[in-house]
């Protein structure tokens, strides 16, 4: 994939921590609920069950409901179940997730899923959040262009754009760099290791 193209749903909050975005009790298995149903929790829902949506949230509004570029504030995802967080992200449909900075092992939980992490100043994001129409993220050019002019240029791991350029996991990745040497080792170890 070369280009992601979406709406933006902006929730420009800094310091969210894996916690913030997806309760714990995703993480335990406790809720009947899909884990994506659960992303963002305590800001969506009112406290209390039955759970009542909080119609100022972004998630809870219709003008966001197929927004698939997600912008977010400063330091985010620092915490456990990374993993989950990402794979939760990824199934309620965010391709790309948009902060001023991320936790490590978050961005690359979030690019391991597909989910695209960018690093954006907070001004960009902030106009960014602005955006009512389609935003087109270019990972080629690692530019993001919006549908009134404006374009904004990201970096991004060399690894992370090779595998969202040409669709193919880490594992791909390793086997498309290292596949004829690893098939070499592979015929050259004895037999009764085989």
């Amino acid at each position: 994939m070369k280009q992601i193209k979406g709406g933006v749903m902006p929730f420009i909050k800094d310091g969210l921590t894996t916690t913030d975005i997806l309760p714990q009790t995703a993480y335990a298995k406790l809720s009947q609920e899909p884990a994506e149903s659960l992303l963002f929790d305590k800001f969506r829902y009112f406290p209390g069950l039955p759970k009542k949506p909080r119609p100022d949230f972004v998630m809870n509004q219709t003008t966001y409901q197929d927004a698939s570029l997600l912008v977010l504030g400063d330091d985010i995802g620092a915490g456990k179940f990374v993993d989950e967080t990402a794979l939760a992200m990824k199934k309620y449909g965010f391709k790309a997730v948009i902060a001023g900075s991320f936790a490590e092992d978050f961005a690359a939980a979030l690019a391991e899923r597909g989910v695209l992490p960018v690093a954006l100043p907070k001004e960009q994001r902030q106009g960014l959040a602005q955006e009512t129409e389609p935003v087109v993220i270019d990972i080629e050019k690692l530019a993001i262009q919006t549908a009134s002019g404006d374009c904004m240029l990201f970096a991004l791991d060399e690894a992370w754009q090779r595998r969202f350029l040409t669709d193919m996991d880490t594992i791909d990745q390793t086997l498309a760099l290292y596949g004829d040497k690893i098939a070499a080792f592979e015929a050259s170890r004895p037999i009764y290791m085989k």
